[in-house]
């Protein structure tokens, strides 16, 4: 999968507009135009700008492998329930 294919995978994922996404990483709506047909390929600023926006690593954007995330609900969860015990001011109103 190519760079092309992780950002029109990822943009539609999300339901991000183009000309709203290119404003956000302040570049040119053609320039993004560009990514997305191919004729042009992000440098390594709009590259970190895009993954920041779609909330992926430069990695997935440019193998197109999807990360996965290896920790279960239940470790969250675990987690979050030592934060009142690591700081006493975590606790929830009564």
């Amino acid at each position: 999968m190519t760079t092309l294919t992780t950002l029109k995978r990822e943009t539609k994922k999300r339901g991000v507009n183009y000309a709203e996404l290119s404003a956000e990483i302040d570049i040119p709506r053609t320039t993004l135009q560009g990514y997305l047909n191919g004729t042009s390929h992000p440098r390594a600023d709009s590259m970190e700008n895009l993954t920041d926006k779609l909330r992926i690593s430069v990695a997935e954007l440019v193998s197109g492998e999807e990360q996965s995330v290896s920790a279960s609900d239940s470790d969250f969860n675990q987690i979050l329930s030592t934060i009142p015990a690591i700081h006493p001011m975590a606790l929830p109103a009564a």
